[in-house]
């Protein structure tokens, strides 16, 4: 909950305001639980960056779904900047070091179980790999857990997801993906 409104007014004087979406996302128990953990221990966001180089974009595969695709994507620590903390992901996940250019999306998420809801906020962040870095493999990330794809590509790899899965966080981030693939 450390982003409030003072980091996004700051967000939104230095890139311009994003696109703002309301979304409801129902979630499995297990996973409804680890948001209201979350929430718990101050923690209502995430971070995710859409990494463009050549009309390309960065992306990574959960280990826990073959088909699926992610934007990085991770927490701001109550003790950074934003932007630090979006760059700090960007290398955690990709390996590159990033310039973060815009703020293109703000997702206001009901994650919902039963009747239930915790209140979740996704900032989407466009970022470019700064000149003549290149992608050194992170710690604990194989080299086949990133791919690059054009934006029509991401789309519809994230459709396809999107007809196979009725809720959950891969959902939710298929649903991510297809809303950011033409913005690029």
């Amino acid at each position: 909950m450390h982003i409030g409104r003072h980091i996004v007014q700051e967000l939104v004087l230095e890139f311009g305001a994003p696109g703002i979406e309301r979304w409801a996302v129902p979630l499995p128990e297990s996973e409804y639980r680890h948001f209201e953990a979350e929430v718990a221990r101050g923690r209502a966001h995430d971070v995710r960056l859409l990494i463009v180089k050549d009309g390309q974009a960065a992306l990574t595969t959960p280990t826990d779904h073959e088909n699926a695709l992610t934007l990085p994507s991770g927490a701001i620590h109550p003790e950074e900047s934003f932007v630090d903390g979006a760059t700090r992901e960007a290398l955690a996940h990709t390996g590159l070091s990033v310039v973060v250019v815009d703020y293109i999306l703000q997702v206001h998420a009901s994650l919902e179980l039963d009747g239930e809801a915790v209140k979740w906020v996704s900032h989407v962040m466009l970022a470019h790999p700064k000149k003549g870095s290149t992608s050194t493999q992170p710690e604990g990330v194989a080299p086949e857990h990133i791919v690059w794809l054009d934006g029509p590509s991401i789309g519809e790899r994230a459709r396809k997801l999107l007809d196979d899965l009725d809720e959950g966080t891969l959902r939710y981030q298929a649903r991510l993906l297809d809303r950011v693939s033409s913005l690029f």
